[in-house]
C-alpha cells in the first residue's frame, strides 16, 4: 500500500498570536470544531490564518508552541 503523497494544499498549520503553529498545537489550543467554524479569536483579537503546505519551505519553520518542524 502506498502512502499518500502531501499536496500543497494541505494545512500544516495556522497562525495566530503573532506566531506560526502546527496543526496539532492549534487544536490544541482552539478545538478542532471551533477552527472549523471560524470561531476563535487569540489574544490579540485575530482569527486563526490557515497555512497551506506550498506556503512554507519543507523544514523552515518551526512550531511557535512545541517547536517541531511544521511541513
Amino acid at each position: 500500500m502506498r502512502t499518500p503523497m502531501p499536496l500543497p494544499y494541505d494545512i500544516v498549520g495556522y497562525t495566530y498570536e503573532a506566531d506560526i503553529h502546527c496543526t496539532n498545537c492549534a487544536v490544541a489550543e482552539f478545538g478542532q470544531t471551533a477552527l472549523d467554524a471560524c470561531e476563535p479569536i487569540d489574544d490579540y483579537g485575530n482569527y486563526p490564518v490557515v497555512v497551506f503546505r506550498d506556503m512554507l519551505e519543507p523544514g523552515a519553520e518551526n512550531c511557535g508552541s512545541c517547536l517541531e518542524v511544521i511541513a
